[in-house]
């Protein structure tokens, strides 16, 4: 625990360390382009994904090898089908956005072959070394490119930025991939029909709860993108916002790092007492440190927004500042539900809690925005969201238990 702890830290710290640089060198401006273009990136990534880590992770915590390898070689090329597929699409029906932001684009597989990395390493019980790759590598090769970047591009910093990011995470995946022998090995391994079959149709169900799940927190600067209504400067306040907000999963990251297969095994078992018990073990855990964290950054909020920032972000932890990381405690201390849904089999629970979070947080945001809110409908669009899908999941969670 206090290994994976660590590690997150670490990866958080070179995270929040990069995104001040730039609220610090470049103003708030450069940092909502920085936000934006990143959450295009995951977004995109998890639209490629679509469900299939939280698919291998239930299917290859129950077999063996070699059909493990089997189920993980045919999650990797369904992955990357369906990515192309994505790029190539936005690529042709929506050309001149995709020029805009295409080295964001080409970091979604990246990122995807980080996240299937990191499920890997869960199902093998090697949580602390699956913790490093994710969170030291990924994170810190971010902050390594932002360094190159700041001697590279100071004057035209939104016009390179995806570029470096991109070929520095290119050599931070190269790193990646020499290092861990099951990527080295399996990547190599044609994926079976079987395999093929069983992680889609495991996937499928998922897909638009994962989605649904990974655009929450990021669909704030997409749509700003499309529908216009938001200042760049108020979508760098807000993406220091969001950081604190993060900030408050990093606890939840700790304690369910590797909930899904330990549930499915513990189901597979039927021992839906002992699944109760570690689900409101989980819950009570993350509390105890997530809502201090929100006790003090609500209070100190506009001190540290100058501390990290610098002047411009000067008085700017006020009222939006308290209502986006409202919305992130909700979401953090509600997050062991999904693996609990995910983990039993319960997907239709996850769906429909996913999908109507999302259409509410859509919503709110274009009609906030559309109403001249700006900054403010950003704030209570994403507060709203969050709110919404974690008493969704904590409903769906009450159903559950009520049988067992």
């Amino acid at each position: 625990m206090l290994a994976s702890l660590g590690f997150i830290g670490i990866g958080y710290l070179a995270e929040y360390v990069s995104r001040i640089f730039i609220g610090q060198a470049w103003g708030a401006r450069e940092l909502g382009v920085f936000a934006t273009g990143m959450s295009l990136a995951y977004l995109v990534s998890a639209i490629g994904l679509f469900g299939l880590p939280n698919a291998y992770s239930k299917a290859g915590a129950s077999v063996k090898e070699p059909e493990r390898s089997a189920i993980f070689s045919a999650t990797l090329f369904v992955f990357l089908v369906v990515w192309a597929v994505v790029t190539l699409a936005v690529s042709l029906r929506a050309a001149t956005f995709f020029a805009e932001w295409k080295y964001f684009f080409f970091l979604s597989p990246l990122l995807g072959i980080y996240r299937l990395g990191v499920v890997h390493f869960s199902i093998l019980h090697k949580r602390s070394l699956g913790i490093f790759y994710q969170e030291v590598m990924n994170r810190s090769a971010r902050l390594v490119a932002l360094a190159i970047l700041f001697w590279l591009a100071r004057e035209n910093f939104s016009e390179r930025i995806g570029e470096v990011l991109f070929w520095t995470l290119s050599i931070a995946a190269a790193v990646l991939i020499l290092h861990l022998r099951f990527i080295y090995h399996q990547c190599f391994i044609v994926p079976s029909r079987l395999a093929l079959k069983t992680v889609t149709l495991s996937a499928l169900p998922l897909s638009i709860g994962v989605i649904s799940q990974v655009s929450a927190g990021r669909l704030e600067f997409i749509l700003p993108e499309m529908f216009g209504g938001v200042a760049s400067r108020e979508l760098g306040l807000f993406a220091a916002y969001v950081i604190f907000g993060q900030l408050l999963l990093v606890p939840s990251q700790v304690v369910t790092f590797n909930s899904i297969p330990r549930i499915s095994k513990l189901n597979k078992r039927d021992e839906s007492v002992k699944i109760k018990q570690y689900i409101y073990r989980c819950i009570r855990k993350i509390s105890y440190m997530s809502v201090p964290m929100f006790i003090f950054f609500a209070i100190f909020g506009n001190v540290l927004m100058e501390v990290f920032f610098g002047k411009e972000f000067s008085g700017e932890g006020g009222l939006e500042f308290i209502t986006v990381i409202i919305g992130y405690l909700f979401f953090s201390v509600a997050s062991p539900i999904v693996n609990y849904l995910i983990g039993t089999g319960a997907y239709g629970s996850y769906v429909w809690s996913s999908a109507i979070s999302m259409v509410i947080r859509i919503l709110f945001i274009t009609i906030l925005l559309s109403a001249g809110a700006g900054l403010k409908g950003l704030a209570v669009g994403s507060m709203l969201g969050f709110t919404a899908y974690a008493l969704l999941l904590g409903f769906a969670l009450h159903q559950k238990m009520v049988k067992v």
